[in-house]
């Protein structure tokens, strides 16, 4: 969320509580005391997305690489043995396939790993017991493939929170939109109270008022604590 987001957020808090607060007030104007509860849903609706934003993918960022690291050792200890095989054989083409090292894996995209692991795999299994004197026996190639295996699972999670995230930044940007089209109709229907309830009104202007002080609100993120739900300071 931006400052921006956050500030437009501390309102929509300070808005619930100031409703929740003076509800009773309300009865009078049904259409003002369903505009703060419907104000309400969307600041737990917001909430629950920042808790999206806040689990973020910095876990599945780490199940990922280090799922990448075990799949390109693996891989490399694959292709050393194909490579001593195919010196042996005197292959030429087969000694430039497998001649690789952590390069030829970091220097090419993410998505792109696997399909190099796999076609190493591929051809282990494909040579099969004659490389058993190098060191690559089925059991390896076995584990490799599960590993591999275990990389696109990790790999699809990591773009799928990415994903989730998108949309949870993408729904509470829609629901603070349609807050501040609420909160117009909310402030027409409370100048009735003006005069009659001067001091509640001039609460009301507060917690209406953007403050640009998100500081306090903020996780290391950048992304405010999601809401327990609001509750009436004491009377």
């Amino acid at each position: 969320m931006t400052n921006k987001g956050i500030n437009k957020y501390n309102r929509l808090e300070t808005v619930v509580i100031f409703g929740q607060k003076n509800k009773e007030t309300f009865i009078s104007v049904p259409k003002l005391g369903a505009a703060f509860d419907e104000s309400e849903l969307m600041y737990k609706e917001i909430g629950l997305n920042i808790k999206v934003l806040k689990v973020g993918t910095g876990g599945l960022v780490e199940l990922k690489n280090n799922s990448q690291e075990d799949i390109i050792d693996t891989s490399l200890v694959i292709a050393g043995g194909i490579f001593a095989y195919a010196v042996e054989k005197n292959n030429i083409e087969l000694k430039k396939f497998s001649d690789l090292n952590s390069r030829d894996f970091t220097r090419i995209r993410d998505s792109q790993v696997p399909l190099l692991a796999e076609a190493i795999i591929d051809k282990s299994d494909s040579i099969g017991d004659d490389l058993i004197p190098f060191g690559i026996n089925e059991h390896k190639r076995v584990d490799a493939r599960a590993k591999l295996t275990d990389y696109i699972d990790k790999f699809g999670a990591l773009n799928q929170g990415k994903i989730s995230k998108k949309t949870a930044n993408a729904t509470i940007k829609m629901l603070l939109t349609k807050f501040d089209a609420k909160l117009i109709v909310i402030k027409k229907l409370m100048l009735g109270f003006k005069k009659d309830y001067a001091e509640m009104y001039s609460s009301f202007e507060t917690a209406a008022t953007i403050i640009n002080s998100p500081a306090t609100r903020n996780t290391d993120n950048g992304t405010p604590n999601p809401p327990a739900p609001a509750t009436p300071p004491a009377q």
